[in-house]
């Protein structure tokens, strides 16, 4: 196969799950790594009710503050229905909440709850275990190496 990324050696050391015939093309790689990372990290969050989608709207309110729901959807590409029930999700678990905006009373911008800020820790503490799980092969050269590779594709993916 012409412009394979891994010689045989690499292949033979790959888990016998993986189908050698997918395993030349990155995007099957990285589906594949994301689909386990995202099982083992959804069984850790399974206690507290929370999925990634949800741990993923909780990093993005404590890292920018309260915001509505629609930059919300832009911020994390999510159409408008599913993050309502992400949100109605949030706030029956008693991680979030909706107020008003004091910029704009037509508008509820969503908050953490003190639940939510400590459930939010716990969240980013398993994370942090999972990614030393997940990239556990690598040193921390080879980590950041694939953190700055994986994020120039990601950015120019952005931009289509």
């Amino acid at each position: 196969m012409s412009g394979t990324f891994l010689d045989v050696a690499s292949v033979a050391a790959l888990p016998g799950d993986l189908p050698t015939s997918l395993t030349y093309w990155p995007g099957y790689l990285l589906a594949f790594i994301a689909e386990h990372a995202t099982e083992r990290f959804e069984r850790q969050l399974a206690p507290f009710g929370v999925k990634t989608r949800h741990a993923s709207v909780l990093v993005v309110i404590d890292g920018e503050g309260p915001m509505s729901q629609r930059a919300l959807c832009r911020r994390l590409r999510i159409d408008k229905s599913p993050m309502v029930g992400v949100v109605d999700d949030l706030e029956r678990l008693g991680l979030a909440e909706r107020r008003r905006s004091a910029s704009d009373r037509r508008v509820q911008d969503i908050h953490l709850s003190k639940r939510g800020r400590a459930v939010l820790r716990r969240v980013v503490e398993i994370a942090e275990q999972e990614n030393d799980l997940t990239f556990g092969g690598l040193d921390e050269a080879e980590r950041a190496q694939l953190h700055a590779l994986l994020l120039r594709v990601a950015e120019a993916s952005d931009r289509d």
